[in-house]
């Protein structure tokens, strides 16, 4: 059976209504990271086309060309997320470890993986008003990763109760 929330999408969009999005809704919307032609691609054009997107780009060394983007091109991340653009002079390998934020709310696990370089995506429950918290991480503690690795925290929010979903999609009351 197909999720209630994908079927009055279809059925808005079949009608000609678009989405409107709070800032806090934007803030969760995934994109894919755009592809550059190593080598021929600018750092500007580069830099452009992850704005557009919605993502902060950093770049990484002195050259005028992008080489390499991470994560790599055809990534879907959350708008917002840090893509690291490397120039021909870079060297591309800086690493970071994963913090452990189970059991930690979503705001304090979020300030957590970004502060070590990390960007955050999240699935489960969340009812946005920060009683969720991470009950598993996709990457396990203390791995070393490259900086602006994605790390997934599955949330749980107990104070959403199971009467308050529809196939496992939570209802606003």
């Amino acid at each position: 059976m197909r999720p209630v929330k994908d079927v009055l999408r279809e059925s808005l969009q079949y009608m000609g209504i678009e989405p409107e999005y709070t800032e806090e809704e934007l803030a969760k919307i995934e994109d894919t990271v755009p592809w550059i032609k190593a080598g021929e691609t600018t750092i500007f054009e580069a830099q452009k086309q992850l704005e557009d997107h919605g993502f902060q780009p950093q770049l990484v060394g002195e050259g005028n060309y992008a080489y390499r983007m991470f994560p790599a091109s055809g990534t879907k991340l959350v708008r917002g997320s840090t893509v690291l653009i490397y120039t021909e002079d870079a060297m591309p390998d800086q690493m970071t470890t994963v913090p452990n934020v189970t059991g930690k709310t979503v705001s304090v696990a979020t300030q957590m993986l970004k502060a070590a370089g990390l960007n955050v995506k999240t699935d489960g429950v969340d009812s946005g008003n920060d009683t969720a918290y991470a009950v598993a991480q996709d990457v396990t503690e203390g791995a070393e990763v490259q900086v602006g690795t994605p790390v997934t925290i599955t949330l749980r929010d107990d104070s959403i109760g199971a009467d308050d979903y529809v196939e496992g999609v939570p209802v606003q009351g």
